[in-house]
C-alpha cells in the first residue's frame, strides 16, 4: 500500500521537469514548440508517456497483486495471525482470536471506506458534468466555424454569380467550393472524433468507479453482517484490485488529456503563439489558397461594374456630364473607383434635381439621362454588391474562421474543460488509494468481520466460566450466518 500511495501522490516529477521518457527536456509549450515556433511531437508524445507511466505502472502492480496474494493464501503464507494448513507453511493449530475493538474496527474502517469513496465518486462526476459540458462547448465552437465556412463560400459563389458584370460561371469557383466541403468534412469528422473520445472516456470513468465499488460495498455489507463463507471477503479483495486496474489507465488517460488541453490553452491564450497554430491548422500568412479564386472574380467583376459607369458618366459619346441641364460633376473628367460614387452623390439632373437613381425611375423614357443613368445606377449597385462580399472573401483568405474558432473554443476548453479533467484525474488518485486500502480491508475482514460475541473477551469469560466448572470442551465460534468453514476461534486446551 505504501508503494500505491507514493506513486499516486507524487511521483511526477518528469511532468514538471518535462522530461520525455529517455529523460530528453523539452520546452513547456504545446507539441513541444521551440523559440522558433518549430513543433517536436514525438517528443510531446513521449513526454505524455511519461505523464501516463506511474499509473500505468501502478495498474499493472494492482493486477499483480492478485495471483501473488492468491498463491501465498493458497500456499497458507497470507492467513495473517490465523494461519491456515498449506502447501508451504501455515501448519500452526492455534488460531488467533480477535478483541471487540479489532472486530469492530475492521468494521468501521471499511464503511469509512465506502463513506469516503462515495464522496470522492460525487466530486468526480461533478468535474465530469464540467468536463462533458466543456466539450460540447468546445465542439460547438470548432466545427460550427468550420462548417460556417462552406455557407460562406456558397453565400459568396452565388452571389458573384447573380451580378451582372461577373463574368465567370459558378464552375470557375468550383475549387472553392470543394475547399469549403473539406473543411465541413473536417469538422464533421472532429465531432465525431470527439464525441467518440468522449463517450468513450466517460464509460471508462464510470466503470472505474463502478466496479470496484460496487465489490467494496459488497464486502461491507457482508462484513456488517457476519457473513465470511466461501472465503467471500478475499474474493471481493481480488476483484477490487482487478477494478483498480480499470481505475488507474483511466487515470493514465484522463492526466494526458489534461496536460494536452492545458497546453493547448497556454498557446491560444498567448497572441504570439496564434500564428503558430494558424500555421499548423494551414493558414500560414500570404500562402496561396483555394479562396483565391473568389478573390479574383470579385476584384474583376467589381473593376467591370466601375468601368461601366464611368463609362456612361463621362466617356460615352453622350456621356451623363455632358448633357445639358446635368450638374455637379466633378471638375476633373476622370473616374475610377475611388471618386465613382462622389459623382452619384453630387451629380444633378434636370431641373428636379433628380441623383442618378432617381433619373434612372423619374426621368421620361427614351432620353439620353434616362439611359445612361440606368446603366450607370445598375453599375453603382452590382458595385457595391461586389463590396458586400468583399469582407467575407477577405475573411476566408485570412482565415479569421480559425480565430473564430480558437477563441470560442477556448473559452470552453479552458474554462470548463481542463479544470473538469483536473479535477477528474485528482479524484480518481483519491478513489484508487481508498479502494487499495478498502481491498486490504476486505482481506483482514475475512478474519475480523465476526459477531461481538464471537470476541477474545466474550470467549474469555465463556472459557474461565468453563474452567471453573471443570469443563475442558472446544468451543467453537458461531458467526451470524454459522459456522465458518469449521474453524475454531478458540482451544481451551
Amino acid at each position: 500500500m505504501g508503494v500505491v500511495v507514493c506513486l499516486a501522490l507524487g511521483v511526477l516529477p518528469s511532468v514538471a521537469a518535462r522530461q520525455t521518457l529517455d529523460g530528453k527536456s523539452i520546452s513547456s509549450r504545446f507539441l513541444a514548440m521551440d523559440e522558433k515556433d518549430e513543433t517536436h511531437a514525438g517528443d510531446y508524445a513521449m513526454y505524455l508517456a511519461a505523464v501516463a507511466l506511474p499509473f500505468l505502472i501502478l495498474a499493472v502492480l494492482e493486477c499483480l497483486t492478485i495471483p501473488v496474494f492468491s498463491c501465498g493464501r493458497c500456499c497458507g503464507c497470507c492467513g495473517g495471525r490465523k494461519p491456515r494448513p498449506g502447501l508451504c507453511c501455515g501448519r500452526g493449530k492455534v488460531p488467533k482470536l480477535y478483541s471487540k475493538l479489532e472486530i469492530t474496527g475492521s468494521k468501521v474502517m471499511a464503511m469509512l471506506a465506502i463513506v469516503a469513496l462515495a464522496v470522492t465518486m460525487t466530486l468526480a462526476y461533478t468535474a465530469n458534468k464540467e468536463v462533458s459540458d466543456g466539450t460540447k462547448e468546445a465542439v460547438v465552437a470548432l466545427t460550427g466555424n468550420m462548417r460556417g465556412v462552406l455557407n460562406d463560400v456558397v453565400y459568396v459563389r452565388d452571389t458573384l454569380v447573380s451580378i451582372t458584370y461577373t463574368s465567370s460561371d459558378g464552375d470557375a469557383m468550383s475549387p472553392a467550393v470543394d475547399e469549403g466541403r473539406n473543411i465541413d468534412s473536417q469538422g464533421r469528422d472532429v465531432e465525431k472524433l470527439i464525441d467518440d473520445f468522449d463517450l468513450y472516456r466517460a464509460l471508462a470513468l464510470n466503470l472505474s468507479f463502478a466496479i470496484p465499488a460496487a465489490f467494496l460495498l459488497l464486502g461491507t455489507i457482508c462484513g456488517i453482517c457476519n457473513f465470511r463463507k466461501c472465503s467471500i471477503h478475499l474474493v471481493l479483495a481480488m476483484l477490487v484490485f482487478f477494478g483498480c486496474v480499470v481505475l488507474w489507465i483511466s487515470v493514465a488517460v484522463h492526466s494526458v488529456v489534461f496536460r494536452v488541453t492545458d497546453d493547448l490553452c497556454v498557446e491560444i491564450e498567448s497572441p504570439n503563439n496564434v500564428k503558430s497554430l494558424r500555421e499548423i491548422l494551414g493558414c500560414a500568412d500570404n500562402s496561396s489558397s483555394s479562396f483565391d479564386v473568389l478573390r479574383e472574380t470579385q476584384e474583376k467583376g467589381q473593376a467591370a461594374a466601375v468601368a461601366a459607369a464611368c463609362y456612361d458618366l463621362v466617356d460615352h459619346p453622350q456621356a451623363l456630364c455632358t448633357s445639358p441641364g446635368v450638374s455637379g460633376c466633378p471638375s476633373s473628367t476622370s473616374c475610377s473607383a475611388s471618386n465613382v460614387f462622389i459623382f452619384e452623390r453630387d451629380v444633378r439632373i434636370g431641373v428636379a434635381g433628380y441623383n442618378i437613381s432617381q433619373c434612372a425611375e423619374l426621368c421620361a423614357d427614351g432620353s439620353n439621362e434616362k439611359e445612361r443613368s440606368v446603366v450607370i445606377a445598375g453599375a453603382l449597385r452590382d458595385h457595391r454588391k461586389y463590396e458586400s462580399v468583399s469582407a467575407v472573401i477577405g475573411n476566408l483568405l485570412q482565415c479569421n474562421y480559425v480565430d473564430r474558432a480558437i477563441a470560442q473554443f477556448s473559452a470552453g476548453l479552458c474554462s470548463t474543460l481542463t479544470s473538469g479533467l483536473q479535477g477528474i484525474a485528482q479524484t480518481q488518485i483519491a478513489a484508487g488509494v481508498l479502494l487499495s486500502l478498502g481491498g486490504v480491508v476486505l482481506i483482514l475482514g475475512q478474519k475480523r468481520f465476526l459477531p461481538t460475541s464471537s470476541s477474545k473477551e466474550a470467549l474469555g469469560a465463556v472459557v474461565a466460566a468453563g474452567a471453573a466448572g471443570g469443563a475442558m470442551t472446544a468451543i467453537v465460534a458461531k458467526d451470524g450466518w454459522g459456522k465458518d468453514d469449521g474453524e475454531y476461534s478458540y482451544y481451551d486446551d
